[in-house]
């Protein structure tokens, strides 16, 4: 509400607990005259399944538009305004909660105690209306078509009339072009919906028909942005038909998720799948991923626009308060996140994510969004003594420091080229020329490895650098595939010595295959015509430039100890590779004073499983402060 009106309505504040305030929309049969309504403060539980929610966009931040409420003027946007025309009844009240009036926007206490409400607001709601604006020239033939496809492929699953009929009709651009796409506020309100209805003027139509369209649409005939925003609708759709608003957290890391509103198939995050045995931090990624680049008026609404669905998975957050800096609550949520999965694994998927100045090292940084798509890399993850948090240990924070405790396992030394990687056509000039950059790391790598031959465990040195290359990417299975074609090609190039009984073996199954002995030393138009033409080769080259897209910028090590591995992010020669309480996976810490600096997690062969106390105690750990 604009400060300028100043005899308008004042809200009341709200009685503690869960009330809410609910808006009685009156009737009128004349679209033009005065919008009439009144406020009651029902609890949360009284109002329960007795309203509709109104998902919507501000828009201008003009509040120019006046309306009487509880006797007294309100004045509100355009699309407010709008909205209150469209929806309103000719006969009968229509009971409805909109953020903008049923919120006092004026107060921060009472924002952040609503917003802290909010999932549970569009999940106790009996219809959610999406309201899309004023319609347009062919608008009511994009929503009849739309109700008419949805119609058809309920009756008909496979059908020549389905694929032709897969190109978007024009009148739906402007539809998809509408903001309500790209808030962030939007994404949590429909996933946490039972119902969902879409209203563009006086057209409505079901959310399932408006995304079933939309989902079997040829995205190849739209344009660039269009294209985006039917992808962001269909990862919508997939997330919301994995997602359940009566999600069961069954224990610490674990959630079951029915894969559709009526089927009784979950989707069991204590299971092994996708993201090892912590789906729940697959769930976080996707949310993450599908409001990336959604926008929103504060920054903090980033974050607080996920808290309700993050709560519904099962995550102790405190109430969301607008007084507080972006670093701290980001600190909030990362401990959250830390103490929900009992583990250090949040910190692996999203290391680049964290505050490059101003904050600690181990809080994520949620505001900041680059173009780099979040990985989780789990590096075959195993359950460890120390590989989660016991259930009752917490991480000291004292100071915006994070206390841990772990086993210093020695410097860094002996580093590698950083990994090259640029985004090129594989088959094209610049992509084959990548490969042949890829090809030269490649034997840059194997050089470092020649300067020692065995890890302590007794490993070739050259195949654990690849193992934990390929670690990260790879299923156990695939990686061991990998290891094998590639074992016979670095031997039949002549790039490693024959050092294992079972190498002799490689070797004779490569036996007349095309790989020239003497590779190295191949002229550079000639080494590029073999890149291009041979398929062992572009086999191999293809898996390191494949991976290589994750990891650019990582750089491969060895210890003082004398463990080779690969760091996902760059490193320098006063760093320490350490084993912390509550990951499998080591970590970089750098010294800064009496603390440390996390900088990046590693794959490194062999040290989690050796240098862990066997009996699984705490002997020989000491405290490690972020």
């Amino acid at each position: 509400m604009d400060p300028q009106h100043q005899d308008t309505f004042k809200h009341t504040p709200l009685a503690p607990g869960n009330n809410i305030r609910l808006l009685a929309l009156e009737p009128s049969r004349d679209f033009n005259s005065d919008i009439r309504c009144r406020l009651t403060e029902p609890s949360l539980n009284e109002a329960r399944g007795r309203y509709e929610a109104l998902s919507y966009v501000w828009g201008s931040q003009t509040f120019d538009h006046k309306i009487i409420c509880n006797d007294s003027p309100f004045y509100v946007t355009t699309n407010c305004m709008l909205a209150l025309r469209y929806l309103r009844k000719k006969v009968r009240v229509r009971r409805l909660w909109i953020d903008a009036i049923c919120i006092d926007q004026s107060s921060k206490a009472e924002r952040g105690h609503q917003v802290e409400l909010m999932g549970e607001i569009y999940k106790f709601a009996n219809n959610v209306i999406v309201w899309l604006g004023e319609q347009q020239l062919g608008t009511r033939r994009a929503f009849r078509h739309a109700h008419n496809f949805y119609r058809l492929t309920r009756v008909i699953k496979k059908s020549k009339i389905l694929t032709d009929g897969r190109k978007l009709p024009p009148e739906f651009l402007p539809l998809l072009n509408h903001a309500w796409f790209r808030r962030v506020w939007t994404f949590q309100e429909l996933l946490m919906a039972s119902r969902v209805t879409v209203y563009c003027g006086r057209c409505s139509l079901p959310w399932e028909a408006f995304a079933r369209r939309v989902n079997l649409s040829r995205f190849s005939d739209v344009s660039g942005d269009v294209n985006s925003l039917c992808m962001d609708i269909r990862l919508i759709n997939i997330t919301r038909s994995l997602w359940n608003v009566e999600v069961r957290v069954t224990d610490h890391n674990s959630a079951k998720i029915p894969l559709d509103g009526r089927s009784k198939t979950c989707y069991d995050a204590s299971k092994p799948t996708l993201a090892g045995n912590h789906g729940w931090l697959f769930i976080l990624a996707m949310l993450w991923e599908s409001t990336r680049k959604r926008s929103c008026s504060e920054p903090l609404d980033r974050l607080f626009g996920l808290y309700g669905l993050l709560r519904n998975i099962g995550f102790s957050l405190p109430q969301p308060d607008y007084h507080k800096t972006g670093l701290q609550v980001s600190q909030e949520v990362t401990l959250s996140c830390l103490m929900f999965g009992r583990s250090l694994l949040p910190l692996y998927g999203f290391v680049h994510r964290r505050f490059s100045s101003g904050g600690p090292s181990w809080a994520i940084d949620w505001e900041r969004f680059g173009d780099r798509v979040s990985h989780i890399r789990t590096w075959g993850i195993k359950e460890g003594s120390h590989s989660a948090f016991r259930h009752d240990y917490r991480p000291n924070i004292d100071d915006n420091r994070l206390g841990l405790k772990g086993i210093i396992h020695g410097s860094l030394y002996g580093f590698g080229t950083p990994i090259p990687y640029k985004e090129e056509d594989a088959y094209s000039e610049r992509g084959i020329s990548l490969r042949l950059v890829m090809f030269n790391w490649l034997q840059e790598m194997l050089n470092l490895t020649k300067t020692f031959q065995k890890c302590p465990n007794g490993q070739v040195a050259w195949e654990a650098f690849f193992i934990a290359y390929f670690k990260g990417y790879y299923t156990f299975g695939s990686t061991q595939s990998v290891l094998t074609s590639m074992t016979k090609f670095l031997l039949q190039c002549g790039m490693v010595a024959s050092q294992l009984p079972r190498h002799i073996d490689l070797l004779k199954l490569g036996a007349g295959g095309s790989v020239p002995k003497q590779l190295p030393t191949l002229e550079k138009d000639e080494l590029y015509t073999y890149v291009r033409d041979d398929a062992i080769m572009r086999d191999f080259t293809e898996k390191i430039t494949y991976t290589a897209r994750y990891c650019s910028g990582g750089t491969s090590f060895r210890t003082s100890k004398g463990w080779i591995g690969v760091s996902m992010y760059p490193i320098q020669p006063s760093d320490q590779i350490a084993l912390l309480h509550g990951s499998s996976v080591p970590a970089i810490l750098r010294p800064v004073g009496e603390h440390y600096q996390l900088v990046s997690f590693a794959s490194v062969q062999g040290i989690p499983d050796s240098a862990w106390p066997v009996n699984g105690d705490e002997e020989g750990m000491q405290s490690v402060v972020l």
